[in-house]
């Protein structure tokens, strides 16, 4: 698997980053009140005593204020990890620390790391613990996102698709970093037949927007192309993505397609080759394909593992209009930034959704463009270094 370093800002972002397991993996918060005991001291970072108090400003603030300190310990603790190939930096947006760092962090990455590509894993809060407080903090963390410009791609995690599921947090957890875990493990995994490398990975990463993985197993005995790809489209409306997310496939800007089998034969490398052709050409042209076909000997002898990973898709429009509805509840919102110049919300995925946030010390504090601009980002190729989400 490509050597990854994982980091998660604020309490719910280090316990996502904890579960993900494998490689190098680091906290940063501005408490100790959650210590995290599956970390080791030298994998976790405090810089303040008080915490953010569940506002994504004082954690923004915090993050200044002892900037120096958090980039000289982590990276003298990164350095004896060695060089990544892909970092990730996770946050629960709606808390404090998290909504107010995980920008700031991503842009320390950046700096730290310019060629190697950062993604973001998130996850909205649910509608129990939605507020006009914590739906504040989303918009904040979006905002500093979009101005940090650091991120390639964000992958989005709804809680109230874990919720509907009742599955304990740590599972839940586990379960989320599973098909991402899985695809990258094929990352320059060897083959007879098509290898999907480091550069064919970074150039999906980089298309920006959302992204989202999903993975199934099928028995071998399944070998009718319709059946196969019915069973794919449907793992599409599965998992803790927002609904919305693969609603329209016009959008998709990367598609990654692998196949792993238990033991290579003639029948099962001609099926490869008939899905990835009907696969591929569900997505607009302009979409970067990269596929690869690999004989994975532990898997079980009476399955095999199909991967598909979608990124440059749009934001989740839909999901962040109802948390913006929240926020501009809010009484006091001399803390909510100014995004945009206009007050139409085009989203999209097709629906025009008006919202106007109550006037910010005097002036119109609005919001346009924020989602409607920054939901379908101009696709980059690798080398672009600049515009991302």
């Amino acid at each position: 698997m490509l050597k990854t370093l994982v980091i998660g800002a604020g309490q719910g972002g280090g316990k996502i980053a904890v579960a993900f397991q494998d490689g190098p993996i680091f906290a940063l918060n501005s408490t100790d009140s959650d210590a995290l005991p599956e970390l080791s001291g030298e994998h976790k970072i405090y810089f303040s005593n008080g915490g953010a108090g569940q506002n994504a400003s004082v954690g923004q603030q915090l993050f200044a204020e002892h900037y120096n300190r958090i980039e000289e310990q982590l990276f003298a603790r990164i350095k004896d990890t060695g060089q990544p190939q892909v970092i990730i930096v996770s946050a629960s947006l709606g808390g404090g620390t998290g909504s107010g760092t995980l920008g700031h962090l991503a842009d320390m990455l950046k700096a730290q790391y310019p060629d190697v590509p950062v993604f973001g894993v998130v996850t909205l809060p649910e509608n129990a613990f939605l507020n006009p407080n914590s739906a504040a903090n989303v918009i904040v963390a979006m905002e500093i996102l979009k101005q940090a410009a650091a991120l390639d791609a964000m992958i989005f995690w709804d809680n109230n698709k874990v919720l509907a599921r009742d599955i304990p947090l740590d599972t839940v957890n586990k379960l989320a970093w599973g098909p991402i875990k899985r695809f990258m493990k094929y990352v320059g995994y060897p083959s007879t037949v098509r290898t999907l490398d480091t550069q064919d990975f970074y150039s999906l990463i980089q298309r920006g927007g959302s992204m989202a993985v999903f993975d199934t197993n099928l028995p071998l005995a399944m070998t009718d192309p319709d059946e196969i790809i019915d069973q794919i489209q449907k793992t599409w409306g599965r998992g803790f993505y927002p609904s919305e997310i693969t609603e329209n496939l016009d959008f998709v800007g990367g598609f990654g397609f692998i196949v792993a089998v238990p033991e290579i034969r003639q029948n099962r490398e001609r099926l490869y080759h008939q899905l990835n052709t009907r696969l591929s050409g569900m997505f607009p042209q302009k979409t970067i394909r990269a596929t690869g076909f690999f004989m994975d000997p532990e898997l079980p002898a009476s399955q095999y593992k199909v991967i598909t990973l979608l990124s440059g898709l749009p934001f989740p429009n839909r999901r962040l209009a109802d948390i913006i509805s929240v926020a501009k509840t809010k009484r006091t919102i001399v803390e909510m930034p100014d995004l945009t110049q206009d007050d139409d919300l085009v989203a999209t995925l097709g629906d025009n959704l008006r919202v106007v946030i109550p006037q910010k010390r005097g002036e119109d504090s609005k919001l346009a463009a924020f989602l409607g601009g920054m939901a379908k980002p101009p696709a980059r190729t690798p080398m672009m270094k600049k515009n991302r989400i």
